[in-house]
């Protein structure tokens, strides 16, 4: 059963607790970088250009968040030129 255009399949949205555990696990993931990073350089310099690569974009995910489009709602009616504005 599809759902209609513009009505969501979860009008509560997402859970908060989804949310928190998405930030600890950052929190997590930046303290454990923190505290290896000499281990991480070398085993960075032994992946590959293309492995190496992959492996920053999975990290990317990870650490900052995700481009959402935004829409305006807002009708802002007809445009007007400047010289109607001026002759207000």
């Amino acid at each position: 059963m599809p759902f209609k255009k513009g009505i969501s399949g979860n009008p509560a949205g997402r859970p908060k607790t989804i949310r928190n555990h998405q930030d600890e696990i950052r929190v997590m993931l930046f303290n454990f970088i923190k505290a290896h990073f000499s281990e991480v350089l070398s085993d960075m310099d032994t992946l590959s250009t293309k492995d190496r690569l992959r492996f920053f974009c999975q990290l990317l995910k990870h650490a900052q968040p995700k481009n959402m489009e935004r829409r305006s709602e807002i009708d802002w009616g007809p445009v007007i030129g400047a010289e109607e504005y001026n002759g207000q």
